[in-house]
């Protein structure tokens, strides 16, 4: 009987982890198929209010026709050179060496702060240690995966990355933004916006409908 186990075990085994595997991947579905879904319903909300939701946007000053979109605790990441030894070297002597060092310089993101990120219809500011401000109209793009956000500036060398549960809906709203600038939280009238997943999930395509255009769309990942 302890022998015929043994036979069986390496199948057992493989058949266990095909299971767990299988068990991953549907819930990693899962989850992606709800998160699409919980963006796609925030535009059919404000279709249906026919306004965006506001927030608080803290002790941050709005400007004229400036409304609150995010305001969520954050972290901050930034590409910082790092310098990196490649080669030996030994001391023969006070101030001799032998053998040759060099000494590269490779970039890699860092997380710099921790603080809040708050995001309008006209700007995305992180406050923290430090403060960074990007007008969303210097917005070159952005790139959500999972809960990080890529921005890309025409005003900053280097792009920033910002760690938040809304990340995918921040670049939604930016895409939305630099389509459509809005200087008041309610749609225009005849103004629709529609979200829909990708074909292959990836993400969200963003339609855009007015009565005096026609249909626009924004493709976001």
């Amino acid at each position: 009987m302890q022998q015929n186990l043994s036979e069986f075990l390496p199948v057992l085994v493989l058949l266990a982890i095909l299971v767990v595997w299988i068990i991953v991947k549907r819930t990693g579905k899962q989850q992606t198929d709800n998160d699409l879904k919980q963006w796609c319903d925030y535009f059919a909300h404000v279709n249906t209010t026919r306004a965006f939701p506001t927030v608080g946007l803290n002790t941050m000053t709005a400007k004229k026709g400036e409304f609150g979109l995010i305001n969520e605790r954050a972290n901050l990441y930034e590409m910082r050179a790092h310098r990196q030894s490649v080669g030996m070297s030994f001391r023969v002597a006070k101030g001799v060496y032998v053998g040759k060092r060099a000494y590269l310089s490779k970039d890699h993101l860092d997380k710099t702060a921790v603080g809040t990120v708050l995001l309008t219809n006209q700007r995305l500011l992180f406050a923290g240690a430090k403060t960074i401000t990007i007008q969303v109209s210097n917005i070159i793009t952005t790139q959500a995966g999972g809960d990080h956000l890529l921005i890309h500036s025409e005003k900053r060398q280097r792009p920033v990355v910002l760690q938040f549960s809304s990340a995918p809906l921040a670049a939604l709203l930016i895409a939305a933004f630099l389509r459509h600038p809005l200087a008041e939280n309610n749609l225009p009238k005849g103004m629709t916006i529609t979200a829909t997943p990708n074909a292959s999930r990836d993400g969200i395509t963003l339609s855009f409908r007015d009565a005096n255009e026609l249909q626009q769309l924004v493709k976001t990942k």
